[in-house]
């Protein structure tokens, strides 16, 4: 019984103490952890498949407020211009109208109403003020843009 005590008490003895019989020899957790596991790649490919949606989303946006961005841009110059060219008619201002801009601007349209401010005639009673109201539009409703201006009329002319 005294030996097996001793082969007892010595097998894990000589386990713990024997550094020198492991020099150049890995554990076992290092010989499972030298490659890549799955779960490690489902991990790294669902984090990379993540970012690139999110890059996708940003770059999918920034397309679409460049197409918001040029029309605010070119909307209120094509109004401005629509603008001039009815003052050009002055007094004969036309009570609605509509059209579009040709093939320089393809998509856009525009539509005005003119009315009288009757809170501005002169004695006889013909309106002095006339309200212009425009709306330009990019491939029907698809974006809008409206103003509304004011202009005096030349009564003389």
């Amino acid at each position: 019984m005294s030996q097996a005590t001793a082969n007892h008490q010595w097998y894990p003895a000589a386990r713990q103490s024997a550094p020198a019989d492991r020099i150049g020899h890995k554990s076992p957790r290092w010989r499972h952890s030298q490659g890549v596991t799955l779960l490690e790649v489902m991990v790294a490919l669902g984090i990379v498949a993540i970012v690139l949606v999110a890059v996708y989303r940003l770059q999918m946006q920034s397309i679409a407020m460049e197409g918001i961005v040029q029309f605010h841009t070119r909307a209120p110059l094509l109004a401005q211009q629509l603008v001039v060219e009815i003052e050009l008619q002055a007094p004969d201002f036309p009570a609605a109208d509509s059209g579009d801009f040709g093939e320089d601007y393809p998509g856009y349209t525009w539509s005005l109403e003119t009315t009288d401010v009757e809170t501005f005639t002169d004695a006889s009673g013909q309106a002095l003020l006339k309200q212009i109201d425009l709306k330009i539009e990019l491939n029907r409703d698809e974006d809008f843009f409206t103003l509304r201006t004011y202009r005096l009329v030349n009564i003389d002319s």
